[in-house]
């Protein structure tokens, strides 16, 4: 019983641990993206924040793809990304339909 409890505490330290080491990087990239010029930066910063997200929060996913998408589109990059991260969260959603409809716009894109 004690190998259990000490497999438990040793899952739920490194859990933690892991949550916490990507808030600080979130954190880090968010002070980024407040600070750049360059639009392509920008993308690609909320391109990685939305990629962080995917094991935290799907309404920070949505709200953070959504930033990447409109952004993506105004400098054409990073787009085929943008869809895929809002793919994964109507995926999440359980909306497959609309899920599918992004996933394949990121592949044709990423085809081209």
């Amino acid at each position: 019983m004690t190998s259990k409890t000490n497999i438990f505490s040793i899952l739920f330290l490194f859990s933690f641990w892991s949550i916490f080491a990507q808030n600080k990087e979130i954190d880090s990239l968010k002070q980024i993206l407040e600070t750049s010029k360059n639009d392509i930066e920008k993308s690609q910063v909320l391109n990685q924040i939305s990629d962080l997200y995917k094991t935290q929060d799907l309404i920070m996913i949505a709200e953070f793809a959504k930033q990447t998408l409109v952004l993506s589109q105004k400098i054409e990059k990073g787009l085929a990304r943008a869809y895929r991260s809002i793919g994964i969260v109507f995926s999440e959603q359980s909306n497959y339909s609309k899920a599918l409809k992004y996933h394949l716009k990121a592949k044709e894109l990423q085809e081209k």
